[in-house]
């Protein structure tokens, strides 16, 4: 019986300790292993989305015959491209999102960026430079557009003198149905401009469903 009871007192402390430094050293060892795996990964995506955003570009310059002009932020290039713009980027802040855009005024040129393991490594592209890696950007300073309200940008663009942004903006407040925009789209009813009441008319129609009162 003695025999018996002492077998049963389980493991010593020597064994406890042992076995919390081995668990140690194989945290120590894994962990980074798998930050480094993830960190690669989501710079991919980043790599990802800029090759998806140059296929559209390319094809819109194919299209058109030239690249969006005056483009100057996510918000903007999601409404020249319009059903162009590919359904997977996202513009949330999250790795491998799409961070900032500009093109020129001619349509000739472009600038993506997007961001991939944290807000410490972007990655740029340009229509005459390949993929550039983490932390390059062409020594440009990223204007990021993600925190201004999408609602928000959306009313301001039917204010826009060109005619295919404002439909295009109409057209995206539509497809949101954010009753969140009523109040200011209400007030751009009242402005000078009849362009301006016109779109303002449009996207409350398209938001309220065909129901230029309701609130």
């Amino acid at each position: 019986m003695k025999n018996l009871k002492s077998n049963s007192k389980g493991y010593t402390l020597i064994q406890l300790i042992v076995v919390i430094a081995i668990l140690g050293i194989l945290t120590a060892v894994t962990v980074p292993v798998y930050l480094n795996a993830r960190g690669k990964a989501q710079d991919a995506l980043a790599a990802a989305t800029l090759e998806a955003m140059k296929t559209s570009l390319d094809m819109y310059a194919a299209h058109n015959g030239y690249y969006p002009q005056n483009v100057y932020t996510v918000t903007e290039l999601l409404i020249a491209l319009g059903r162009d713009f590919p359904n997977n980027v996202r513009f949330d802040g999250s790795a491998g999102s799409l961070i900032a855009v500009a093109t020129n005024s001619m349509g000739s040129g472009y600038y993506i960026y997007a961001i991939g393991r944290d807000e410490n490594h972007y990655f740029g592209l340009s229509n005459n430079s390949p993929i550039a890696g983490p932390d390059t950007l062409f020594n440009c300073k990223v204007s990021v557009d993600i925190n201004k309200p999408l609602i928000g940008r959306l009313v301001a663009l039917l204010k826009d003198p060109n005619s295919v942004v404002r439909n295009g903006a109409v057209k995206k407040l539509g497809e949101i149905k954010d009753p969140r925009a009523i109040g200011a789209l209400s007030e751009m009813l009242e402005d000078k401009d009849s362009t301006v009441q016109e779109s303002a008319k449009k996207a409350i129609i398209e938001i309220n469903g065909n129901n230029l009162e309701e609130k």
